[in-house]
């Protein structure tokens, strides 16, 4: 079962920096999340994701992020803790090359592993995205 809420005006040209929303996931095997997005000032974005695996909530992982969207490039910071621990912290930015293509660079930190980078890209088929 899923719910959501959110202040969408419906007007298809509402910028989604000013919808700020909710949602609630419950499944069948007792796991579910609820998560929060809200727009803040300079067109940020801040999210809070809390995911549970028992019916008890004894094993959760909550997930804070902020993101910032810009004409042709996504920049976002992200934590991940899991029972109180913090797992990982990550940075990612990613630049759009063309309407197709995407490429990027990520940091991730994790006490337990330390520091690890990575490049990635992104190509998609179809429809093109909006950058």
């Amino acid at each position: 079962m899923t719910s959501m809420v959110n202040n969408s005006s419906g007007n298809p040209y509402q910028d989604q920096g000013e919808v700020s929303s909710g949602m609630m996931r419950f499944a069948s095997d007792q796991t579910g999340m609820a998560m929060i997005n809200q727009p803040l000032p300079h067109g940020f974005v801040f999210q809070l994701q809390t995911m549970f695996q028992d019916a008890k909530c004894e094993e959760t992982m909550n997930i804070l992020a902020f993101q910032k969207d810009m004409r042709d490039c996504t920049f976002s910071l992200r934590m991940q803790a899991m029972q109180y621990m913090i797992m990982q912290y990550t940075g990612t930015w990613m630049q759009s090359v063309n309407k197709a293509l995407q490429l990027g660079f990520q940091m991730n930190y994790s006490p337990m592993q330390g520091t690890m980078f990575g490049y990635c890209a992104y190509y998609q088929l179809g429809e093109k995205m909006n950058h």
